[in-house]
């Protein structure tokens, strides 16, 4: 193999890569728990989060379907009267 993917493999091991990995779970969990508020208009800020991690979520490349997912999300979370949906629903 080339010596650049030896030292891709070699970063794939170790303490630092599951430490890497275990924030991506985390940040997947916040995404989804974020989308399910979403779906029940409920906790704006928690939904609006979730958008934006959803596009610069790069663990995985997730970002290549969280991105225009995100921006989607992102603009009509701000349109006037989701947020008053979401203010009614709270």
């Amino acid at each position: 193999m080339p010596d650049w993917l030896n030292e891709m493999e070699r970063g794939s091991r170790g303490i630092v890569a599951a430490l890497v990995q275990v924030a991506f779970v985390i940040v997947n969990g916040v995404i989804i728990f974020g989308g399910a508020m979403m779906i029940r208009v409920k906790l704006w800020g928690l939904a609006f989060a979730a958008a934006i991690l959803a596009m610069i979520n790069f663990g995985n490349c997730c970002c290549v379907i969280g991105m225009p997912i995100g921006i989607w999300s992102v603009i009509i979370l701000n349109m006037v009267d989701v947020r008053q949906a979401f203010a009614n629903n709270q």
